[in-house]
């Protein structure tokens, strides 16, 4: 039973037999591996430990750090396709910057959540398997449009969950009386355990998220692609560029706090959609980038949009979209069973297996546990 905890809690011991073990659900679970150099497909007999390396603070992470614990990419829950590390966007070196640029918890274990490749390009399902995943990443490749074909990748990082409309009113109202509450007992003098969250100062009503976020834009394809290999090698590392809120950078305060934006609902159609930044400090204007409800197109800021500084991600205002790819980056605090239930998916494993933490519960209350092996016909 250690032996077995000890595969299933370290990304390091999976092995082509745990990549064939079937899912929670019965959608087949698969896992990618992926190192940080060349040097990582190399597996000598006895593998020489890794240096101690000094834990780096968030948001500026060691290479060596990313370099002693590989990236594991957990496939689970994509249906009955296979996807394999062809089949993804984010590769090669955006991937390892991008990675680098996020918290040292979330640098080695991500799930893929959505790809419009395997699931088809469905922004009902995109957003069901998104929300309140923890934080995530959004990765677009941008595709044909009357305005060119750059090939560029972009997207965006958000530490705060993706909130449905209906989410966020949810939540307002709770924390507007958990608000009340707590100030009437400091107006009498009486201690409280009552919590409530502030939204970051001047947040367009339409916006949601905190600081702890990013966008990002690979540039455009090196001039000369390679003969062989996937047209990701084709990338200039030099082209790269991640931008942080300039509230954050900034000791004046410049930038909006206009981070998140996600219209499930919305009596003007073309309101619905998901993005990033905006470049108004009240009401939607033009956005860091933007993708419309079919995920067929999107928008980004024709000028440096103010949250991020950025200039245009795309190679015009107005882009096509070829695909779309969203990762859960914190994949040990994904709960797989509510994923499951929140997309209907039919839930294939036993009662031992589906109840183990009613199970715990007994024990520690005296019930007797026996095994949870089948029990023989008499």
């Amino acid at each position: 039973m250690g032996q077995l905890l000890n595969r299933c809690t370290d990304p390091t011991q999976a092995t082509d037999g745990d990549s064939q073990r079937p899912a929670a659900h019965g959608a087949p679970r698969h896992h990618l591996t992926v190192g940080t150099s060349s040097d990582d497909t190399a597996s000598p007999a006895t593998p020489a430990p890794p240096p101690p390396v000094r834990p780096a603070p968030s948001g500026s992470p060691s290479r060596a750090s990313l370099a002693a614990k590989p990236l594991r990419i957990d496939m689970g829950h994509t249906g009955a396709i296979e996807a394999s590390e062809a089949d993804l966007i984010l590769a090669g070196a955006l991937r390892e910057k991008i990675r680098a640029a996020l918290p040292p918890t979330q640098q080695h274990h991500w799930k893929l959540l959505y790809s419009s490749r395997i699931h088809g390009k469905n922004f009902t399902q995109m957003i069901k398997r998104t929300r309140k995943r923890g934080p995530t990443l959004i990765v677009v490749h941008e595709g044909k449009s009357e305005f060119g074909d750059s090939g560029r990748v972009f997207g965006g990082y958000a530490n705060d969950e993706w909130r449905l409309v209906s989410d966020r009113e949810h939540d307002a109202k709770a924390n507007a009386a958990a608000r009340v509450r707590a100030e009437r007992c400091e107006a009498e003098g009486v201690e409280t355990a009552e919590t409530y969250s502030t939204r970051p100062e001047g947040q367009a009503r339409q916006f949601f998220g905190s600081v702890d976020n990013f966008i990002f834009t690979s540039g455009d394809l090196a001039v000369s692609r390679p003969t062989a290999g996937h047209w990701r090698d084709a990338f200039d590392s030099n082209q790269i560029r991640i931008y942080r809120p300039k509230c954050e950078r900034s000791s004046t305060g410049a930038g909006n706090t206009n981070f998140l934006y996600l219209m499930d609902t919305h009596p003007q159609s073309d309101r619905v959609g998901i993005g990033m930044g905006s470049d108004r400090d009240e009401g939607v204007g033009e956005f860091a980038w933007f993708l419309n409800r079919y995920l067929s197109a999107g928008r980004c800021c024709s000028r440096l949009c103010p949250t991020y500084g950025n200039p245009r991600l795309t190679s015009a205002s107005e882009f096509g979209i070829a695909e779309v790819e969203v990762y859960g980056v914190d994949g040990d605090a994904i709960d797989e069973d509510g994923l499951a239930d929140d997309l209907g998916e039919e839930d294939h494993r036993t009662l031992a297996e589906r109840h183990a933490v009613d199970k715990a519960l007994l024990e520690l209350h005296g019930a007797k546990f026996y095994s949870d092996e089948p029990r023989e016909e008499c």
